[in-house]
């Protein structure tokens, strides 16, 4: 890439002396620029970056908590099941998506196991920790397909394992094939609805957190 010597937004000249410097932007910034504001350009320098990060943020700020908002109203109503070829879906499909988490048993959940076990009771705390395991691997899918711009995940295998020498700790590991639907009405109004912009919203998002404008 060739390097530059004007800044392609304002043209102030670049340089990095040790009384005055003039450097562009980091290509993110650029980019959240680009994304919230009116002003498009190739990179920014800090000449006339000032009052176009400062925009970036007081909007950034103002978008968060409903990007959170629908992001959490979205991510639940991505299908993920075990079908292979659901019958009336038309889909593209995308690629693979994994997730794995790791629970914690803990000695006396596996004593409190065995007495239950003795009584001819499922025990309700692993019970717990292992449903809570699935619904952390549901929610990775579900969000590594957004973010691929796929809204369901076909072919669903789920698996399970000890971790280490140890025992105490099992490991949930899922994997799906990410697939993108051609009509979201299958999945009723509500997903049709909330789906159709996610891969928007998951973007935005993005740019945001690598600002470090939000947590």
């Amino acid at each position: 890439m060739e390097t530059l010597t004007h800044c392609p937004n304002c043209r102030s000249s670049l340089n990095g002396g040790f009384f005055s410097s003039n450097t562009l932007m980091s290509e993110h910034m650029s980019k959240a620029i680009n994304y919230f504001t009116e002003n498009k350009a190739e990179a920014h320098c800090r000449n006339c970056s000032d009052k176009l990060v400062e925009e970036v943020m007081q909007i950034g700020n103002f978008r968060f908590p409903q990007l959170q908002a629908d992001l959490a109203a979205a991510l639940p109503l991505i299908p993920v099941i075990s079908l292979q070829q659901p019958q009336g879906w038309d889909y593209s499909i995308i690629g693979m998506v994994t997730a794995q988490t790791v629970t914690g048993t803990g000695v006396l959940t596996e004593i409190a196991s065995g007495w239950s076990d003795l009584l001819g009771a499922t025990s309700a705390r692993m019970g717990s920790k292992l449903k809570q395991g699935e619904n952390d691997c549901f929610n990775q899918l579900r969000y590594q397909a957004a973010t691929l711009g796929a809204n369901a995940v076909i072919g669903t295998d789920i698996d399970y394992a000890e971790v280490g020498t140890m025992k105490g700790m099992l490991m949930v590991c899922m994997a799906g094939t990410a697939v993108r639907l051609q009509d979201l009405s299958v999945l009723g109004t509500a997903a049709c609805h909330s789906l159709k912009n996610l891969k928007e919203v998951i973007a935005e998002l993005n740019i945001l957190r690598g600002l470090n404008l939000v947590e």
